[in-house]
């Protein structure tokens, strides 16, 4: 199992009972793994264990054989970094960079990511014409996009150096149908080519057809107060 979670309990700080419990939860290498429930679930909080923002009260979550969950916060960054293509909802692009240096971030954070590029300016031009991105767009600033071109650059980012692991927070909630299943091609195309576990987390069902497996946080979160946990709500 690339992933591995295992009697994870997590209570935000405030709270006296815990937004998320979960038993047993394990994804396979190369593994689609679409992962939904309406806000106040706990997606954004189980996202935050399995990126390393967070560390549960109690449990373990392994990574690739490595309980994260007992390394310091830096260990944790620099793991994350080295091991994990993340996608997040609002992009967390930017501005002030190019097209490309938003891309070649991974690789200047991260030395075995731009170890496995090993040529990243190449490496990340041809990571976003394989998003269609075009080439006069490389060197123009991010706020020159539209928002489905920083969504592709964004994935871009995610997957240069071949991460193991790519995690999507809601990355199609701003999509209308047909660029919503543009994207999710692009995606799954890319994924595929470096055999990365994706773990797609989203309330809209209408995709989960897409993907080898489906999971409801919802039916294997045993916390009692996960609905109304007003943390949840603040970050759904």
């Amino acid at each position: 199992m690339i992933i591995r979670l295992k009697d994870v309990s997590y209570c935000w700080p405030g709270q006296q009972q815990p937004t998320l419990n979960i038993p047993l939860l394990e994804v396979k290498k190369g593994e689609h793994l679409f992962l939904h429930g309406p806000s106040g679930t706990g997606k954004t909080t189980l996202l935050n264990l399995l990126t390393g923002i967070n560390k549960p009260q109690s449990g373990q979550v392994e990574i690739l054989g490595s309980d994260i969950a007992q390394l310091s916060e830096s260990k944790r960054d620099r793991f994350r970094a080295d091991h994990l293509g993340v996608i997040f909802q609002q992009f967390n692009l930017l501005p002030y960079l190019s097209v490309l240096d938003n891309v070649l971030l991974s690789c200047d954070f991260s030395k075995s990511r731009r170890q496995q590029a090993e040529n990243p300016i190449k490496s990340a031009t041809q990571l976003l014409l394989d998003m269609e991105i075009s080439g006069e767009l490389l060197h123009s600033k991010i706020s020159n996009l539209s928002m489905g071109q920083q969504q592709r650059v964004a994935v871009a980012r995610a997957l240069i150096g071949n991460p193991e692991i790519i995690i999507a927070d809601e990355p199609t909630s701003a999509l209308d149908t047909d660029n919503r299943d543009r994207f999710m091609d692009l995606l799954f195309s890319e994924a595929d080519k470096f055999d990365s576990t994706l773990v797609f987390v989203s309330h809209d069902t209408q995709i989960q057809k897409r993907f080898d497996r489906v999971v409801s946080l919802a039916a294997i979160n045993q916390a009692k107060n996960h609905i109304n946990n007003p943390a949840n709500k603040a970050q759904p």
